[in-house]
């Protein structure tokens, strides 16, 4: 991970599956810097011009490292380019499709482009001369030529990996608002297609590579050139959408780009179906996917409205979105275990704490060691609440804001306190001390009846007898409580982070809570050393003194 001061500038990213040993081979070092990447753009125009005066038979002299022979190859231009701008092609193919600048999102297709010619027009002989694909020398041979066929065979599956790659990272770069040129985004996902379905059923290929069929899918339906392809294809990715934690984004896009086609087939019954579905949805969860995606989805780049924004108000709901308790607590609702959401499942809620969502009984298994500790204090919690109204209902009120109020409040500045960007592994030695005051009169919503008034990052290790003073523990039970919290995590096949928030203010039960998020936001969302101010912008909370022997240890 990059430092924090430019998280978003070193990242490399593979679109495709790679193994670890390829990944060594086609990385070969960092990341070259932006303002050397930037010099080669500069001298592009320079270059294209003396290539295009270069005649077009013109041949490069090879020598075989093996054999010493020299090899006469005519020159692919584009092996040129590559040649001379080594800095750019090699940012283009690596770099996280995020990070680019817009002011050079045109060069970076462009160095890709020109890099898929040379994997397609160059020979076995320039690619290994370049560095761009290493021959693996077989011991063995035989009379029939065996260790040739098996150089040939890993130079090929090399060249094809690399060209996929390329391909991919064009697809998604084209799909981008800022180039919006999902024809040739089409075109270029094609390849990439047909080699997924050569080694897939088709029941298998709508499992295992849901995300490239949708995006395959999106690129046909904003191109407008093959609306019969894309119109089966979204049908059947909107009929059986997936269950994971990508799922509803997938099932949303879906409705959305069929809709888009259907209108333009001449099927308006047909679309209207996808778009009363989309505006319900959308109504009860309008903060569920963030304002980047909703944009995109419903004020195409030079479309009309979108029929679905058009029935929600306009572009002014996506402005004016309320927040209700309803709609906040649909954010929380999902299963414990794998994460997934209404409508791809049915969810039920844990009959003891009722609190905790679950999508089958075999999730709430899965999850009943991890759950089991807060059923318990959960339950606890609600009998005292239930007891305390009997005699003093102001004090039970406020425990029960507190309650709602843990639910609704958003953790995620609480990522950027930690350093989880720079350093995940930060969530196991670091947690945040939080302290509030009650405001039941401050607003309608949960999330309005508690401010946090000060808080702290501090180093585990020396936060235990805080953490058992505050919660009434026995001595070193602090410890035992923060390992298991963190030991005991969600097993989903994804990337996941924790981290412990403890959590008190006057009058109220403090609480040792847990958030779970995956890894992946911290590539979508960038650092913000500025994390107070999004908890409260104009009152923003100060810095929380626990001892003269505790420190704030955010930047330690």
């Amino acid at each position: 991970m990059s430092s924090s001061s430019t998280p978003r500038q070193q990242r490399i990213q593979f679109i495709l599956g790679l193994t670890d040993n390829q990944e060594s081979r086609v990385t070969r070092g960092q990341l070259p810097d932006l303002a050397l990447v930037r010099e080669d753009i500069a001298r592009v125009p320079g270059l294209e011009e003396s290539v295009s005066m270069t005649p077009a038979d013109d041949v490069i002299f090879l020598q075989n490292s093996r054999t010493g022979e020299i090899v006469r190859d005519p020159i692919p231009r584009s092996l040129v380019f590559n040649a001379e701008l080594h800095k750019l092609f090699k940012y283009s193919f690596l770099i996280h499709l995020d990070d680019v600048p817009n002011d050079i999102l045109e060069s970076v297709v462009w160095a890709l482009e020109q890099f898929v010619d040379v994997l397609t027009e160059c020979t076995d002989a320039q690619l290994v001369a370049f560095g761009h694909i290493v021959r693996a020398e077989d011991s063995s041979s035989n009379s029939n030529g065996g260790r040739a066929v098996t150089q040939s065979r890993l130079t090929n599956n090399g060249r094809l990996f690399m060209r996929l790659q390329a391909k991919a990272k064009l697809t998604m770069l084209l799909l981008k608002p800022e180039l919006n040129r999902p024809g040739d985004a089409a075109k270029f996902i094609q390849e990439i297609i047909e080699y997924v379905c050569s080694n897939n059923s088709g029941g298998q290929i709508l499992r295992t590579q849901r995300d490239l069929l949708l995006v395959f899918a999106e690129a046909l339906a904003r191109g407008g050139e093959d609306d019969v392809t894309a119109e089966t294809l979204l049908e059947r990715l909107a009929d059986s959408p997936a269950s994971n934690a990508d799922g509803l984004l997938g099932l949303v896009k879906a409705k959305i780009f069929l809709s888009r086609v259907q209108r333009r087939r001449g099927k308006p019954g047909a679309a209207k179906k996808q778009e009363k579905w989309l505006v319900k949805w959308f109504k009860k969860n309008p903060h569920l996917l963030p304002e980047t995606i909703l944009r995109e989805l419903l004020m195409p780049v030079d479309e009309p409205v979108s029929p679905i924004l058009e029935a929600l108000g306009g572009p002014s709901w996506l402005e004016g979105r309320e927040h209700t308790d309803k709609t906040d607590h649909r954010l929380v609702m999902q299963c414990r275990q794998c994460f997934s959401r209404e409508p791809m499942v049915k969810l039920f809620v844990c009959s003891k704490c009722k609190k905790i969502y679950y999508c089958s009984r075999e999730c709430q298994k899965k999850d009943w060691p991890l759950h089991k500790d807060a059923c318990k204090d959960i339950a606890d919690l609600n009998k005292k609440i239930e007891l305390l109204s009997l005699t003093n209902s102001s004090a039970a009120q406020r425990e029960k804001d507190w309650n709602a109020w843990r639910d609704a409040v958003d953790q995620w500045p609480y990522v950027n306190a930690l350093r989880l960007h720079e350093n995940p592994d930060r969530a196991r030695t670091h947690l945040i001390v939080e302290q509030s005051v009650y405001a039941p009169n401050a607003g309608p919503l949960a999330k309005d009846k508690f401010k946090i008034v000060k808080c702290a990052v501090v180093r585990m290790a020396d936060a235990y007898s805080e953490i058992e003073r505050t919660l009434q523990l026995n001595r070193g039970e602090g410890r035992e409580y923060c390992e298991g919290l963190l030991r005991d995590q969600p097993q989903v096949g994804i990337p996941l982070v924790s981290f412990v928030i403890l959590r008190f203010g006057e009058g109220v039960t403090a609480w040792l809570d847990r958030d779970t998020i995956m890894a992946l936001r911290f590539e979508q969302t960038p650092y913000n050393r500025n994390w107070r101010e999004e908890i409260n912008k104009e009152s923003p909370p100060t810095t929380l003194v626990l001892g003269k022997d505790i420190k704030d240890a955010e930047f330690d």
